[in-house]
């Protein structure tokens, strides 16, 4: 089962850590695995809170979406408007399939432009996104990073 440990830790205080684990656990098979960390509960919230706001009350091309759909069309755009490509294949049947990315694996810099792209098409679309104090704050301190 895997130790989890997150927190920002200076470099110093990161190859402390390292040299304690490499020393006491010399077991075979076992892997150490440092990574930035991932999205955090409140980033979590905020993109759900917008998608659910646009699934409730905007429409696209005359169509309403649910949350899903909203992704899809969401991670679409933040990857054209950044300038990566989009990658669309011929499906089993030969429909037309989007390959987007997952927003679980986003970095937490890529998450925050994705919500911040989701906030700036929400306002083009109309749709109003009532903030509770806790993410307003928390969006407040992410916008345009």
């Amino acid at each position: 089962m895997p130790v989890i440990y997150q927190s920002e830790v200076t470099a110093d205080a990161m190859a402390d850590i390292i040299q304690a684990i490499a020393s006491a656990s010399r077991v075979p098979g076992h892997v150490i695995e440092i990574k930035a960390a991932g999205r955090s509960s409140k980033q979590n919230r905020l993109l759900h809170l917008v998608l659910g706001c646009l699934s409730k009350s905007a429409k696209f091309n005359c169509q309403e979406y649910d949350i899903d759909g909203w992704k899809t069309i969401i991670i679409s755009a933040y990857r054209t408007a950044t300038g990566q490509p989009t990658r669309i294949i011929s499906g089993l049947e030969g429909e037309p399939v989007m390959i987007i990315d997952r927003s679980s694996k986003m970095s937490k810099d890529e998450l925050n432009g994705l919500i911040d792209a989701a906030f700036a098409y929400a306002a083009i679309l109309g749709a109003r996104i009532p903030l509770p104090p806790d993410l307003a704050e928390y969006y407040e301190s992410i916008r345009g990073r």
